[in-house]
């Protein structure tokens, strides 16, 4: 099994874009797991500095979209 890997793939102005890769035994697993690594993430940014870096705007992906919108 291997280990998690964190990549920064995309840095702007406004925008940080990670890419967490990580591996499940089945996709049922996988999709929890990728709920999860959400939730997380997002709970860890909410905490740092009271929420200072959470987007104050949304911007809709779609599935395997890696592409970053730089404005």
């Amino acid at each position: 099994e291997k280990e998690p890997i964190t990549q920064a793939y995309n840095v702007s102005e406004r925008t940080l874009c990670l890419r967490l890769l990580c591996s499940a035994k089945n996709p049922d697993e996988a999709w929890d797991m990728y709920c999860d690594l959400c939730e997380s993430m997002t709970r860890f940014i909410a905490d740092l500095d009271h929420g200072r870096y959470l987007p104050r705007e949304r911007q809709e992906n779609q599935p395997g979209d890696i592409s970053a919108h730089d404005d």
